[in-house]
């Protein structure tokens, strides 16, 4: 009886266990004291590493040595500049290049095209049967934008979802998330082989985005 009722008390704390919000919290106790924490360190994994155990005093001094060597560029400062809608914006890091990409950007027009979706299961199979052949990455991007135009894609069609289904049934899992809204997403990172997660009609759909410099087609 005791075994069971250990077992009972050490599920129910596991359950309540989430990185997100211990990152949050030494996030919000180190902001109190007046540090304000760059989010190029927080997308770090050591960094957030130290944020779940609450190493303030680790984190303190990983704050002080990146101001320290980047104590001669001004806060927000536009260092970067991109094409997007035939205008070109000036933007110091993705938060910022978020804001100008939605700014007057009316969301309930636009149209994403869909591809064919499958179970899971039927993916798993598809794998098996297919014959083993090299997975080296074959696909090359002649761009020098690749990473903003895929960032911009998870955007746009991460708020398009939340237009049409609301933002309680979309998830936005990619390092992408936390590069719009640190504040909001904090455990996001690549690899997992899709880029949003929806609740529709009792099921959770896998989302792979794929975005084009050449959207006159859409996205």
């Amino acid at each position: 009886m005791l075994k069971a009722e250990t077992a009972i008390e050490l599920r129910e704390k596991c359950d309540e266990f989430s990185f997100d919000d211990k990152m949050k919290h030494t996030i919000a106790e180190i902001n109190a004291k007046g540090i304000h924490i760059p989010t190029q360190l927080i997308e770090k994994k050591t960094f957030q590493s130290l944020l779940v155990f609450n190493e303030q005093n680790f984190l303190i001094e990983q704050i002080q040595q990146y101001n320290l060597a980047n104590q001669n560029t001004p806060a927000g400062s536009a260092t970067n500049q991109l094409i997007v809608r035939g205008t070109t914006i000036d933007y110091a890091n993705y938060q910022s290049l978020a804001e100008k990409v939605l700014e007057g950007l009316n969301i309930s027009r636009l149209k994403l095209q869909h591809s064919k979706t499958i179970t899971v299961q039927e993916n798993a199979n598809n794998e098996k049967r297919k014959p083993w052949k090299n997975k080296t990455r074959n696909v090359r991007f002649n761009t020098k934008n690749e990473k903003q135009i895929g960032f911009i894609a998870e955007l746009i069609c991460y708020q398009k979802l939340i237009d049409k289904h609301g933002e309680e049934n979309v998830v936005w899992i990619s390092e992408n998330a936390f590069r719009a809204y640190p504040q909001k997403f904090i455990t996001g990172e690549a690899g997992k082989g899709y880029d949003l997660e929806l609740k529709e009609s009792g099921k959770v759909r896998f989302i792979e985005i794929k975005g084009s410099s050449n959207i006159s087609g859409g996205i």
